[in-house]
């Protein structure tokens, strides 16, 4: 996906940029747009249009597009996403979980990971610090230490002493600093604390105008974990019978596009999934604008160069037209 869209010189595929501003408006239950088409035909130049009329509008819409043959992680998704939403949406977790890794606090990203995992435990720490729930807690006021062997004293706070046996009988509860294990926690945190903050500020901004526009291109380059990840947590967030509610447009572009009736109920798919199977061609109108925005002489363009250009692929389309710019009449 080209970094250089010109929106100056996009003329064509009118219908699907009508249809996306349909959805734009959430007057339907349309949320999820799906661009299927053959490569080269301009579906990245059009989602690369919607971006642009995303940021140009009256009142700017938050909008990330995010080319998936450059993403290798889940995390490297959701941090461009963010990323592209800046201050419209603050993920307020998935801010504290990075803030939390980068000061190096390991014991608290398995505290978060804890109350993630089981919910339960969230509300067991506000009741008992984290060394209480392992070891207890034990009065020596008056108690005698004689003879105590292989124990660790971890604090004393007044007159209430922590007492914890050798580390080797809690390797459940207690860990050596691991990075790799670190990492692989953050991560999932990441991944979870993001659909929460997500799902949080989308229903906060109900009543609002504008939605928030997710643009995933090149669908069919993306790896397993991504997709899986797409499928099992973002679409959700849409596919389901609250969907109306939430003012999040999620298009899909790609040679291939995910198969949502494989995993979702039929009718939730009708009632809130649109699809394109294949791109417009460019007509006469179409290619005579671009050359006149090129400063292509209408004398080079023949009747015979047109036809064959109005079945050529976007991409070829844009190319001749500005190779043709520099040719002496």
């Amino acid at each position: 996906m080209t970094d250089e869209f010109n929106h100056r010189i996009f003329t064509n595929c009118k219908i699907e940029r009508e249809l996306f501003y349909d959805i734009l408006k959430c007057s339907s239950d349309h949320r999820i747009l799906t661009i299927e088409s053959d490569s080269g035909r301009g579906k990245s130049r059009l989602v690369n249009n919607y971006k642009h009329h995303c940021r140009t509008s009256l009142t700017p819409i938050p909008v990330s597009l995010v080319d998936l043959s450059t993403i290798s992680s889940v995390s490297q998704l959701i941090w461009q996403i963010t990323d592209d939403f800046e201050s419209s949406c603050r993920f307020s977790k998935l801010e504290e979980a990075q803030k939390t890794k980068n000061l190096g606090n390991h014991s608290k990203i398995r505290d978060m990971y804890s109350e993630l995992s089981n919910p339960q435990n969230l509300k067991r720490r506000k009741n008992k610090s984290s060394i209480d729930q392992i070891i207890g807690k034990i009065d020596l006021k008056n108690a005698s230490l004689d003879g105590a062997k292989d124990n660790l004293f971890i604090g004393m706070q007044h007159n209430n002493y922590y007492i914890m046996p050798s580390l080797s009988e809690y390797p459940s509860q207690i860990h050596r600093d691991n990075s790799e294990e670190i990492e692989k926690l953050y991560e999932e945190l990441c991944e979870a604390y993001f659909i929460d903050d997500l799902e949080y500020r989308l229903k906060r901004d109900i009543r609002n105008k504008s939605p928030k526009v997710i643009l995933l291109d090149t669908y069919e380059k993306a790896n397993e974990d991504v997709r899986l990840w797409l499928k099992k947590k973002l679409f959700p967030l849409i596919l389901r019978s609250r969907a109306r509610t939430y003012k999040l447009v999620i298009v899909i572009a790609g040679m291939v596009v995910p198969d949502f009736e494989a995993d979702f109920a039929p009718e939730l798919c009708q009632k809130h999934i649109q699809s394109i199977t294949a791109m417009s061609f460019w007509n006469d109108k179409d290619i005579f604008d671009v050359a006149e925005k090129y400063g292509v002489p209408k004398e080079l363009l023949s009747t015979g160069l047109i036809d064959r250009l109005q079945k050529a692929p976007a991409s070829l389309i844009t190319s001749i037209l500005d190779n043709l710019k520099s040719v002496p009449l």
